[in-house]
């Protein structure tokens, strides 16, 4: 499974799932780092195929209205 972990959680998330036998990519290692628009990611995580992990709520409504991401997993902590 490939991952792409968003800015607001740690590079090392990625060390997780890559020891877990998962391909993992922190935005920090784009070309455009933690500056890439949420847009980009989501052209990077179609034509990878790949999980996106963040706790950005925009990413959740896109995957609600348009299936973009094609995976998410929306990490939520405290209240």
């Amino acid at each position: 499974m490939k991952f792409i972990v968003d800015a607001h959680l740690p590079k090392s998330i990625c060390s997780y799932f890559i020891s877990e036998g998962h391909e993992a990519i922190h935005t920090s290692e784009l070309p455009q780092g933690n500056n890439t628009e949420d847009h980009e990611i989501l052209v990077i995580a179609v034509r990878d195929q790949a999980t996106v992990v963040s706790k950005d709520s925009d990413f959740y409504h896109s995957f609600l209205l348009y299936r973009k991401p094609p995976k998410l997993v929306v990490v939520k902590v405290g209240i």
